[in-house]
């Protein structure tokens, strides 16, 4: 019935400065899904905390909140009077162990001379392995700090200052660090985090377990951007159910190249269940959602008439029409709040034109 539907005629000039488009309804394969909440989150493996890793006192700072960083980057650069007792323990055992291989190997020319004793070579051996092992425990600490022995630890030559570096690509997520600063080698200094790729972390019922397979995909909606939809795949669910909820915790990992999503960051996420053919689909952005009044706009030679529409199922591009819109009519996609605008005006016209 076309009784309580409105229409609106527009010229040809006026269609084309609009820029009208339309597209047929028509038969189409939509996705049933069922949607939960969910969360944005960095992947568990994108994510870097950066601490001094010695006790010391900030000098320079390289990076704010909000810079993007490459892996190898300059962070900030630290004074520590411990490295260069790290570095000062280096070269005194590496002169030791010179000196200790030499009475070694004297110890061990006097026993097989006849001149010296099994116990003093055995000592001399015990004194070489020990001073080894304390050479070899330095090296380690300094290669923990992402040092080479022989290298100075700054640009300035100083054995006593490090550069802390990003050890991944990312954004500088945190920073707890001020010039003159002092602070324990434990203390985080930076948290970057890598979100060119995300997590959208949710639970489901545990009925809906048997749905939540790996890669299987998803779409993911947020009201900060009504209008942009982000695809993904499951690539984890996990194997325990919660007691009290009885849900089981699952997330999909979603490409954010433009970095729209955001840490912590509330979504929709659609698990995509079924598939289903209906006869009449329209695209979402076709049907207007006024006051919990959803309508068309079908488009007749230069006429465009309202229509009341009773929607189906629906998925993240189309939904199904039950009614209100026949197989092959043509309906405004694009220009449709313009058409609707000159709708309204026609409605109330202006004082002195009726």
């Amino acid at each position: 019935s076309k009784e309580n539907t409105t229409s609106v005629t527009l010229s040809l000039a006026e269609i084309q400065n609009i820029g009208v488009k339309t597209v047929k309804a028509g038969g189409r394969t939509i996705r049933e899904a069922f949607s939960v909440s969910g969360i944005i989150k960095p992947l568990p493996d994108e994510v870097a905390v950066v601490s001094g890793r010695v006790s010391g006192k900030v000098v320079r700072i390289f990076a704010s909140p909000g810079d993007s960083v490459q892996k190898g980057d300059a962070l900030a650069e630290i004074f520590s009077p411990e490295l260069e007792q790290l570095h000062t323990s280096f070269q005194q055992t590496k002169s030791k162990i010179g000196f200790l291989l030499k009475e070694k190997e004297r110890a061990q020319n006097l026993f097989e001379r006849k001149i010296g004793t099994l116990k003093e070579v055995q000592q001399k051996e015990s004194d070489y392995e020990n001073g080894l092992k304390e050479f070899q425990g330095l090296t380690d600490q300094i290669h923990a700090l992402g040092l080479k022995e022989e290298e100075p630890h700054s640009h300035s030559g100083s054995f006593s200052t490090l550069m802390l570096r990003s050890p991944l690509k990312g954004i500088v997520m945190e920073r707890n660090a001020t010039i003159g600063e002092s602070f324990s080698g434990e203390k985080p200094l930076f948290r970057i985090a890598n979100i060119s790729r995300v997590i959208a972390e949710g639970d489901a019922f545990e009925d809906k377990l048997p749905l939540l397979k790996k890669g299987k995909e998803v779409w993911v909606r947020t009201d900060t951007y009504p209008d942009k939809t982000f695809t993904g795949k499951i690539s984890y669910v996990s194997y325990e159910i919660d007691l009290e909820k009885r849900t089981v915790h699952f997330w999909a990992e979603i490409n954010n190249k433009i970095l729209l999503l955001r840490s912590n960051m509330y979504v929709n996420i659609n698990v995509v269940s079924s598939q289903r053919t209906v006869p009449v689909a329209l695209p979402k952005e076709a049907i207007f959602n006024e006051n919990g009044e959803r309508f068309v706009l079908v488009q007749e030679d230069h006429s465009f008439e309202k229509r009341a529409v009773i929607l189906g199922i629906s998925d993240d591009q189309y939904a199904e029409i039950q009614s209100g819109v026949e197989e092959s009519e043509p309906v405004v996609t694009s220009g449709k709040r313009e058409i609707y605008t000159r709708l309204l005006m026609g409605k109330n016209p202006p004082p002195g034109k009726e």
